[in-house]
């Protein structure tokens, strides 16, 4: 089942590396194209984050108990990368959407209650993320700028995932994470800062937090022992703060002759 995982998450990596390198092309060549967009220049950018658990709307860590065994979900340090678009309407105002690919992490304690049998394994769960942000910039020297956003992103959720845990060979545990609906809204809010540069690009680095209407998903927790089985469940939403940090390439300008606007005249 690992490997199949691993190329799942390898075929997901190449299928966003290929998005990007063609969002980098279009919108390169796009720059220039017509008056329109040069008023609104749109900016791709390559994105990655450090995703952090935190307890605001929801403890980071899930224990279910039955009469048997107790189980708990732990979020950890999990991480994300894809591509944004930006496009500029003025110096103070935005609007951004991208393409996120994230590898949720957890950690699983389990215990036999009445016993000194207990064992720790973890969980993958990963999503494909659509956010949509207005972002409101504000000017603090030359070339520094702070901003902040707040929007919303469509989260798909591919399948749901398991992982059986045999403690001795009398005892095993069966830990899922349940689907109620493949698709998701989040909250999203965000505030960084930004080096623009003429020639490099942008540089941005921040911070955001998402804020689920939903859970994530619904741990389920199974404990066999011979014919002897238990099962409980309870929802798990998971939202985060992260770290954020974003390159935006830099808008490449045609030095020659511009094209005409309207018919050629001879």
């Amino acid at each position: 089942m690992s490997k199949s995982i691993f190329k799942s998450q390898l075929a997901s990596m190449k299928l966003l590396l290929y998005i990007s390198i063609v969002g980098l092309f279009n919108s390169t060549l796009a720059q220039n194209s017509t008056e329109k967009r040069e008023k609104y220049p749109t900016f791709f950018s390559i994105h990655g984050n450090a995703i952090l658990p935190n307890t605001f709307q929801q403890s980071k860590t899930l224990t279910i108990t039955d009469s048997l065994s107790s189980s708990t979900i732990n979020q950890k340090v999990s991480r994300s990368f894809g591509a944004f678009l930006r496009q500029s309407y003025n110096d103070r105002f935005s609007i951004e959407a991208g393409l996120i690919y994230s590898i949720r992490n957890f950690n699983i304690d389990m215990e036999i209650l009445d016993s000194n049998l207990n064992a720790s394994t973890s969980l993958k769960f990963t999503t494909y993320d659509i956010p949509i942000n207005g972002l409101v910039f504000l000017r603090l020297s030359q070339n520094i700028y702070a901003n902040a956003g707040l929007g919303a992103t469509v989260q798909y959720k591919p399948s749901a995932v398991a992982v059986i845990t045999d403690v001795d060979g009398k005892n095993a545990f069966a830990h899922v994470g349940l689907l109620t609906e493949k698709f998701a809204i989040n909250l999203n809010g965000q505030f960084g800062m930004e080096l623009r540069t003429q020639k490099n690009g942008f540089f941005y680095i921040g911070g955001s937090a998402r804020v689920p209407f939903s859970n994530l998903f619904v741990f389920q927790s199974s404990y066999r022992h011979g014919s002897a089985t238990t099962s409980n469940a309870a929802e798990f939403k998971a939202g985060y703060f992260a770290i954020d940090f974003r390159y935006y390439f830099h808008t490449i300008k045609n030095k020659g002759e511009q094209p005409v606007q309207g018919p050629v005249v001879e």
